[in-house]
This record gives structure tokens, sequence and C-alpha cells, in this order.
């Protein structure tokens, strides 16, 4: 089997996907703008070869690269990043050689918030009015119907970033003058928590397992606040994000891939509603917290589905996992000294965040596990805790 790996070298920690495939005696093809000389030993050593093209964001440059692998090793099996900031790229190249995954006729309804929100009221799952808006004349018209607040965010695009709470005709009217081009989206508020459904599926759709996250503060609020944040995994995933979980994957009839779906769980009444999906694995630290949670290497179990469409042993959730976020602008009552000599027993990592993930996840991080829920909400509290 001949794998290409898109931008292998990030995050750090995804060399562990390549190590899996290469033990099973997959061709690891690493396709990146990265010098060779600047990657890390580790993932120079799980890769059979190794392309460098003068930019990802160019497509020329990328299908030429790709086009080298296959005069070089033959036919493309699979092509992947697990990220989702190369999502469009791999659906494109995927059309273009005849790639089995995600390809272009499917990404506006895994990419587009509009595109996702029809599918799914199709699968059945609970959603807030919603609606795309290109003019002022449309952002009036939203307002003057469902009234305030509302939440505003590109209809194509990743994560909290561009997201806004529009709370009043001021907040309308400041959100208009500095939105700039492109199509925004936009829907009711929900005052409610942030639970998401994470996993993986077999070739044949079937889910290997699934874990549920939420978070300390709302994802936007972090974002847009810049406030330190922690979330963790659950030991229990709840009955109804499986079931809705399971609504959205039959809609989408995944096959071999990650997935990262998100709710709200709202206040009022503790219906779970549906927000967006993701056809990755969760961002960041995630994937370690899947290992850390379960006693397994998820990374290897993912080569063994793609090589053997099952696990190597049974999936089980041993511990409450928690990442916590501190940020470099707050001042906090505990040293680091101070948290690894009380909780270092409990930690499996800490460590510095890449930049490009600090706004929402902190400058520095603690990744710890306890079969105790109240035991780990204290920690990351005593954690967090101000001067």
């Amino acid at each position: 089997m001949n794998f290409i790996f898109l931008s292998p070298q990030f995050p750090p920690n995804y060399y562990l996907f390549c190590e899996g495939l290469k033990k099973r005696g997959v061709k690891v093809l690493g396709l990146s703008d990265a010098p060779l000389e600047s990657l890390s030993p580790n993932l120079i050593a799980n890769m059979t070869d190794y392309y460098q093209v003068p930019s990802l964001e160019k497509y020329e440059d990328v299908y030429r690269g790709v086009a080298h692998f296959i005069h070089k090793h033959g036919r493309i099996h699979q092509i992947n990043a697990h990220n989702e900031h190369w999502l469009e790229l791999e659906a494109h190249l995927r059309t273009d050689f005849n790639i089995p995954g995600i390809n272009q006729s499917m990404l506006p309804d895994v990419k587009n918030k509009s595109d996702m929100k029809r599918r799914f009221r199709q699968a059945g799952c609970n959603v807030v009015e919603g609606a795309t808006v290109d003019t002022n004349e449309q952002a009036y018209d939203f307002v003057s119907k469902f009234e305030y607040p509302i939440v505003a965010k590109p209809d194509k695009g990743v994560g909290a970033s561009g997201t806004y709470r529009l709370t009043n005709h001021g907040d309308l009217e400041e959100f208009l003058r500095v939105r700039g081009e492109g199509t925004f989206f936009f829907e009711e508020f929900i005052e409610g928590d942030i639970f998401t459904c994470d996993g993986m599926v077999d070739y044949n759709g079937k889910p290997l397992f699934m874990m549920s996250s939420t978070y300390s503060t709302g994802v936007m609020d972090i974002v847009n606040k810049d406030l330190d944040m922690y979330y963790y995994y659950q030991k229990n995933t709840p009955e109804d994000i499986v079931a809705e979980g399971m609504k959205l994957l039959k809609e989408y009839d995944l096959r071999m891939q990650f997935f990262h779906f998100e709710f709200f769980r709202r206040h009022k009444d503790g219906k779970l509603i549906t927000l967006e999906v993701n056809m990755r694995p969760p961002g960041g630290r995630s994937m370690d917290m899947f290992n850390f949670a379960t006693d397994m290497n998820l990374y290897d179990e993912w080569a063994n589905v793609l090589c053997h469409n099952s696990l190597t042993q049974p999936f089980s959730i041993n511990y409450y996992c928690a990442y916590v976020g501190r940020k470099s602008r707050y001042q906090y009552l505990r040293s680091h000294e101070d948290v690894m000599q009380q909780y270092g027993h409990l930690m499996r990592y800490q460590g510095e965040v890449p930049q490009v993930f600090s706004r929402a996840m902190g400058q520095h991080c603690y990744i710890l596990c306890t079969p105790d829920k109240d035991e780990m909400l204290g920690v990351c509290n005593a954690i967090l805790e101000h001067r």
C-alpha cells in the first residue's frame, strides 16, 4: 500500500501515524513544503520517501508531487493529513487521482455551515434556525425575524475563528463594518454547553470507538475573550450523544475515517443541538488524550484498521482525561513547580503549545488522568486558579 501523508511534520505528534503504517509494511510518502532537514528524526525514520514542494497552498506544486510519487512508486491508495486546514486539498487530489475518501463533490457538505445544516435536518438531528448572509439587508432581515442574540460565523470556516455573538443593534452595525468579504452564516444563539462525539469508523462504516468531551467555557468566548480553559473526555459516553452521532455517521456514510462532531446541550431543556461536523481527529493533543484515557495506542490502531479493518484489542475508556491550558497573560496562584509537585502523579503530559493553537489552547498545557470525576475537576480548577 502507498500512503501519502500531507504535511506529516505538523502537529509533531502525528509522526506516530507514520510509525503505525511502517510497522505494517505500508510505504509512507511524505509531501510537504518543509525542508527534509527540518523534519524530526522520528518522522524521517518512518517515511519511505519524501517530496518537498515550494508551497502546499499552490495546487499545481502539490499535483506534481503526487504525480512524482505515482511515477516512482505506483498507484496511491490513500492520502490524508488528519488536519482540517488541508481538507480541501485532499479532496481535490482524491478527485483528480481517483483516490478513495472525501472528494470534491462531498466537500460542501463537510465544510459549509449551511450545507451541514441541511444534512443535519435530513439525518433527523435537532438544529436551530440559521441562514446564509451575503448582504446587509439579509442580516437585518434575519435579526428582525429571530431577534438577538445571534451568532455570526463564516459559512465556510474552521473552529471559532471569525465568529461573533451579536446582542444588540450596535453589535450588528459593528459586525457589518468589519466583516469583510465572503458569505456568513447567522444562527440563533443557544445557551448551552459544548459536547463532542469523537471516534473512528472502519471500511464498512462501523464505529470502532466513540468518546465525548466537554469544555469549561464556550470555545467562542475562549478565542474572542482570550480566556484560559480546560476540556475533558468523559469516562462514559452519554447515550444521547452516541445516538446523535450514529445519525450523522449514517447520513454521511463515512468509511475509514476519523470524525469530530460538535453539539450544544441546551441549558433550558438538556436537548442536544447539532452544531457542526469535522471529518478528522479532534485537534491539538486530543489523539494523545484518546490514548491516555484508554491505555491504547490509537495512532497504531488507526494503521491497523487501514490495513486490516479491525482494532488489535477491545476498546474501553478507563479514565477521565483532561487538558488544561494556561495563558501567559494571567498570573496563576500555583507555579508550574507547585502544580507538578501536587499533581504530578496524575500527569500524562505537560509542555508548550504550538503557537497556531495557543489562542484557544493556551501557551502551556497539562494533560492528566484520573478515574474520579470530582478529583479531575478539582485539579483543573486548581491549576487555573488566578492570584
